[in-house]
């Protein structure tokens, strides 16, 4: 399989942040690591979600195989208030898809 093949029937990943920092000392994780260096880290930073939802309309503007995008976080999104205003974010005009 060559790559417009797998363009083709694949697409290609986008890799982001949507959130940096924990306040949590858990023993199995890296993050502890980085708030030793810098207790600053155990701050829960991230952009808005009109910044997040631009910066995916911009990748996918400009590399139209994109077919998925990847969050890889720092912190608990289950837990930050910003990524229900994300997916709000996300939603096109008019449509309601019931909190899904």
């Amino acid at each position: 399989m060559g790559i417009g093949d797998y363009l083709a029937n694949d697409g290609l990943g986008y890799s982001t942040l949507w959130s940096i920092g924990c306040p949590f000392h858990c023993s199995f994780c890296g993050n502890t690591k980085f708030i030793a260096n810098d207790p600053k880290y155990k701050k829960i930073r991230h952009p808005s979600a009109r910044y997040i939802v631009d910066e995916i309309k911009g990748v996918r503007a400009r590399y139209s195989h994109v077919s998925q995008v990847s969050f890889h976080d720092g912190g608990h999104p289950e837990r930050e208030p910003g990524h229900p205003r994300l997916l709000q974010a996300a939603q096109p005009a008019g449509q309601d898809h019931g909190g899904r």
